[in-house]
């Protein structure tokens, strides 16, 4: 069934999608929070976005059934995620959704859109978002916004847990082959005895 006019108590959903996890919130009309359900990563991937559809669709069969109303199609579905920055994955990854049938109107934008709208609403501000990846955003006064980073793990992402993590590793590894000072790092040989 339908959510629409004739439901008197149609359903909105809410899709908050990275590179470690999926957010799924399910409300009603009133905006009063009926089910919260987590599941894996939905970030768009270059080619991969019915694989980021299947994710998000699974979430949201959870989230109806646990607040029983699996037999209603919510009204109106925005996804937030990781990757739809780029218009061509946005668009991908909604006609991915819309095929699926998850909402009579679905919405896709990127996780740091939904994100700077939650912080700020019509205001001005500043957002850095650093988990898996990184991104900041900026809105003026009048509305316009510019980004800066956001350009995956392969070439940027700096201050995000994969940059932090891949950094660690490097000064471990110079330090062990001596490139770099040991500066407290326990150096050990090749069997794994300390040096």
């Amino acid at each position: 069934m339908s959510a629409g006019p004739l439901d008197p108590t149609p359903l909105v959903v809410g899709v908050d999608g990275g590179g470690s996890r999926t957010r799924v919130l399910l409300c009603d009309a009133s905006g009063a929070a009926l089910a919260r359900v987590e599941g894996p990563a939905s970030a768009l991937q270059p080619g991969q976005e019915s694989v980021a559809a299947d994710v998000i669709k699974q979430l949201i069969g959870e989230a109806l059934a646990k607040a029983e109303r699996t037999e209603t199609r919510p009204a109106v579905c925005v996804v937030g995620v990781a990757g739809a920055g780029q218009e061509r994955a946005a668009q991908a990854l909604w006609s991915a959704l819309a095929q699926r049938r998850i909402a009579d109107d679905v919405s896709v934008q990127a996780d740091a859109t939904i994100a700077m709208d939650d912080a700020f609403g019509e205001s001005a501000g500043v957002l850095l978002i650093a988990g898996t990846g990184s991104v900041a955003y900026s809105k003026s006064t009048d509305g316009r916004t510019e980004r800066c980073g956001g350009w995956g793990p392969n070439i940027g992402d700096e201050g995000s847990a994969h940059w932090l993590g891949r950094r660690a590793l490097s000064v471990v590894t110079a330090a062990h082959d001596g490139r770099e000072p040991g500066d407290g790092i326990d150096r050990c040989d090749s069997h794994g005895a300390r040096a």
